[in-house]
């Protein structure tokens, strides 16, 4: 963690700190003692509910979320697989990295899927009209590359999406990033 997160973690919780102990006070000095309790318990159930939620971030993603990103992608897949990792960026959530282990058989469909796309062995993005989706197919040193760039109006970042199946392994690497 650098050093203008870590302060301003620290500055976020002061404050919340503060917010919570004025919302009981306040009210207990205007004679409204249970306002004051009940104002500051929905405080500290919704910070207990975000630090949760934020730590158990990468516990909390499921088969139907990889399913999401696959599909797209335009990638479904047809046997089991399982979630072996899964990273995320904590706090501003710009970039996603998570592990599949598919079966051989959702692998030779893929490796075959992108092999036959019509702009296989392009990988570089042409000039993209906004609010588009654009999709490039190639064979990188040890996988086979899906990779979809989203854009939306002027001025805003895009959304890039990579989904590489190793050559080696019954592996699927997927990415979600905002450069």
């Amino acid at each position: 963690m650098d050093f203008l997160t870590f302060w301003g973690l620290v500055l976020g919780i002061i404050l919340l700190a503060g917010t919570i102990i004025l919302t009981y006070w306040i009210p207990k000095k205007l004679g409204h003692k249970k306002l004051g309790f009940v104002l500051s318990g929905i405080l500290i159930a919704g910070l207990i509910l975000f630090t949760v939620a934020t730590i158990f971030r990468d516990y909390l993603f499921f088969k139907s979320d990889a399913n999401a990103f696959l599909s797209n992608n335009d990638i479904q897949l047809h046997d089991e697989f399982k979630i072996i990792h899964n990273d995320r960026d904590e706090i501003l959530d710009a970039f996603q990295k998570f592990t599949l282990e598919i079966s051989p058989a959702d692998k030779l469909r893929l490796v075959e899927s992108i092999k036959s796309a019509d702009n296989f062995g392009r990988d570089q993005f042409n000039e993209q009209a906004h609010n588009s989706r654009s999709t490039i197919n190639y064979e990188g040193n040890e996988s086979f590359i899906r990779k979809s760039r989203q854009t939306f109006e002027p001025n805003m970042v895009p959304i890039i999406e990579i989904v590489e199946v190793d050559k080696e392994k019954n592996v699927l690497i997927c990415y979600k990033y905002i450069p």
